[in-house]
């Protein structure tokens, strides 16, 4: 994950890795809530009824991920909509 959207996240990696947000995943355990309620607040979504919101499409995102048996899930942007909605945008699987 990071917060520099809109651009190639090889870019972002090699230029500002910084901004890369790694969570290594335990395959016998899975995704951890602790582990989704930090990648969401790396993301810097800071409102709690937004948070909860995030921490939903993230957990969906991994379960796609793990279900689908892929390689790579990719959203950019996740976003908020003028509702106030956490969304996935675009995404590449």
């Amino acid at each position: 994950a990071s917060t520099k959207g809109g651009v190639d996240i090889e870019t972002v990696a090699a230029e500002s890795p910084a901004f890369i947000i790694k969570e290594p995943i335990d395959i016998a355990k899975g995704l951890l809530p602790d582990q989704i309620r930090r990648v969401a607040h790396a993301l810097q979504i800071n409102k709690p009824e937004l948070m909860a919101q995030a921490e939903e499409q993230i957990a969906n995102l991994y379960k796609m991920f793990w279900e689908t048996d892929a390689l790579q899930v990719e959203i950019n942007p996740l976003g908020e909509t003028p509702t106030g909605e956490i969304v996935c945008v675009d995404a590449k699987v």
